[in-house]
């Protein structure tokens, strides 16, 4: 018989009153015959709006809310659900995403049926863009998917997505983030790989979200990117994570002028965004923290898609 595997949806939410509901109701409503929901583990990470009262709100059995009162950031939130999960599986949603289909959950967890994969990835797509800085934001995105899709980077550490992904049981066992930590994606895929575990990346569960729509949000998302991999450097091996965060060049420099020649000037204006921003934060990733600061503009995919 056909192994039903069960499943527990975890969201950490931080001021997320606009959209909690959507995410949750979409949960609720996803189809499939591989998987069973049994839990949506929702924690408030000290929100101060009324994303615990829209929570509340939604009279479902299955939906188990923690009411944190201070602000621990989402790693050590996580650690907390990785902790209490008893289903077969756990989901993990941000809660600004979108589901793009009811079957995302039943995609997602498919590639369990391989008792050897621990770690699963779902695949982020962006609402249209509308303004200029989301349109330049936009060129980016084409070539990392570029990069995600090539044959040498498939089933890597940058096919990995925060918004979506899925974990074994076992697997999130043994995965609780240290403390100095900030890229969960990073520290449990390197963590998979270590455990002699694989990761499988399933394009075909989707979500949507929405990207920066201000200059600001989109330096300090960037900065925040660009210094995740460099605390993992103390938990694994040095050539294991050079090895993984390594895109020849030939890759970047392709793509990005196949970016030029589909966006020109969205694409230049990025490249100068990006210099802009590496130049204005040099050195001082170090300094960032699992509860960075929270960015407000990209929290509109579900008023964007009603």
């Amino acid at each position: 018989m056909k192994k039903i595997i069960t499943v527990t949806v975890g969201i950490c939410a931080l001021n997320e009153e606009k959209g909690i509901q959507t995410v949750i109701k979409s949960v609720l409503s996803q189809v499939g015959d591989n998987f069973r929901l049994k839990k949506i583990h929702v924690i408030s990470d000290g929100s101060s709006d009324r994303t615990v009262e829209r929570v509340l709100a939604i009279k479902d059995k299955r939906i188990v809310l923690v009411q944190g009162k201070t602000r621990l950031g989402m790693n050590t939130r996580l650690n907390q659900i990785f902790n209490q999960l008893t289903t077969d599986v756990l989901v993990k949603l941000d809660a600004d995403i979108l589901p793009s289909s009811p079957h995302l959950i039943a995609r997602l967890v498919a590639p369990f049926s391989d008792p050897k994969v621990a770690f699963i990835s779902g695949k982020l797509i962006a609402v249209p863009p509308s303004s200029f800085i989301e349109k330049a934001i936009n060129s980016g995105r084409y070539v990392w998917d570029k990069i995600r899709t090539n044959a040498a980077t498939k089933n890597k550490v940058y096919c990995c997505a925060g918004p979506v992904y899925a974990l074994s049981q076992s697997f999130a066992k043994i995965s609780q983030f240290p403390k100095d930590v900030w890229a969960d994606i990073g520290y449990l895929y390197f963590n998979a790989i270590s455990h002699d575990l694989k990761f499988h990346y399933v394009p075909s569960a989707q979500v949507w979200i929405h990207p920066p729509t201000t200059l600001s949000d989109h330096i300090n998302q960037i900065t925040r990117y660009d210094g995740e991999s460099k605390p993992l450097y103390k938990y694994f091996s040095k050539d294991m994570l050079d090895m993984a965060y390594t895109i020849p060049i030939h890759q970047i420099i392709k793509f990005k002028f196949m970016a030029l020649a589909k966006y020109p000037l969205h694409t230049l204006s990025l490249l100068l965004i990006n210099a802009y921003a590496k130049y204005l934060y040099k050195g001082k990733t170090s300094n960032i923290r699992s509860n960075w600061d929270m960015i407000t503009s990209s929290k509109k995919t579900h008023r964007s898609h009603h």
